[in-house]
């Protein structure tokens, strides 16, 4: 799991470059085409918008973040989906 400052462990990160490459072994950058990245060392979660406000403390859909070594586009992945870190146990699906 992330440690307490929401960083990857060494281990989480080698999940996330593997996943990587073999779900996207030939990733492009979408806005300048190059294909030299840099995951971003943090777990991040988007804010959930109900209504006008930001749910805090709700559901969330944790994510691995990867940046263009080019031109720093951001691109994310389901940290969860791609093995990153574990699906909660109690969500129950």
């Amino acid at each position: 799991m992330p440690d307490t400052e929401g960083k990857m462990s060494p281990e989480e990160q080698k999940k996330a470059i593997d996943w990587l490459n073999r779900k996207a072994p030939n990733m492009v950058c979408p806005a300048c085409k190059h294909s030299s990245f840099a995951i971003v060392k943090h777990i991040l979660t988007p804010h959930i918008h109900y209504g006008g406000s930001i749910i805090m403390g709700g559901p969330n859909y944790p994510q691995f973040m990867v940046v263009c070594n080019n031109c720093s586009h951001m691109l994310t992945f389901s940290a969860i989906a791609s093995g990153v870190i574990p699906k909660d146990p109690s969500d129950g699906k």
